[in-house]
């Protein structure tokens, strides 16, 4: 999304630079325009503003994706212990997760600017933090900004099956293994339950890695990742899995 908002700021400002070169030529000259350009000029003065006004809000639009916002304030009860010991921070304690504002803003940017782009895959080495950035930092933001997000899966040996629950019923695995748009309408049904039938929707898939190691053939395998490209726009999912050590 980006690149492309970058082409139209340039094309916009290019238009607007020729349009005011065409009003500085007609108001200094003295001599009658031919009716084309007489025409054009008049056609300058709206067009001008109007794209000018194009100009900031698709400043302000580039600004808000190059400058994530900040995870929303939150209350801690101070007889809460702030430290979960081995395990990951939940979402509940992002109040007390602190240190990787940036990754969550790459993060944040990576989800809004790839168009057409279903994954973005959080790696690292086991026990670097990379469930509690997504669990903790990522999605409170996302939550902020009205995302749709589905509760965090662990694929285990039946991946289907934790899918599906992530939607609410796990009967519905078995839809999910013999009906590639069956994920498609799942996705429809969170959307209206909501009331946000075009809102972003985001799938969190902890320990990616189990989708390859613990899926077994006789659970259908797998999850068919095509399937996901029958999802409608403004779907995306995150995986946060073991990298090589």
């Amino acid at each position: 999304m980006r690149p492309r908002l970058n082409i139209a700021l340039n094309v916009l400002l290019v238009v607007v630079l020729a349009l005011l070169g065409i009003l500085t030529n007609y108001a200094t000259g003295g001599e009658d325009a031919p009716l084309p350009l007489d025409l054009l000029r008049k056609i300058a003065v709206p067009g001008l503003g109007v794209l000018i006004v194009a100009l900031i809000v698709l400043t302000a639009v580039s600004a808000r994706l190059e400058n994530p916002p900040r995870a929303p304030e939150r209350e801690w009860d101070p007889g809460r212990t702030p430290y979960p010991g081995l395990e990951a921070f939940a979402e509940d304690e992002a109040a007390v997760f602190f240190g990787r504002d940036e990754p969550v803003s790459t993060l944040l940017r990576q989800l809004y600017q790839r168009d057409g782009e279903r994954f973005v895959v959080v790696a690292g080495a086991s026990g670097s933090g990379k469930s509690s950035m997504v669990q903790a930092g990522l999605i409170p933001r996302l939550r902020g900004r009205r995302w749709l997000v589905q509760p965090v899966l662990t694929p285990g040996s039946d991946p289907m099956a934790a899918l599906a629950t992530t939607f609410g019923n796990a009967r519905d695995a078995e839809r999910l293994r013999g009906t590639p748009s069956a994920l498609a309408e799942l996705v429809a049904q969170a959307r209206r339950r909501s009331g946000r039938r075009d809102g972003r929707v985001l799938i969190t898939v902890d320990q990616l890695e189990e989708v390859f190691t613990l899926a077994g053939s006789d659970q259908g395998g797998p999850v068919p990742v095509g399937a996901v490209g029958g999802v409608a726009r403004r779907f995306q999912v995150v995986g946060g899995g073991d990298g090589p050590h």
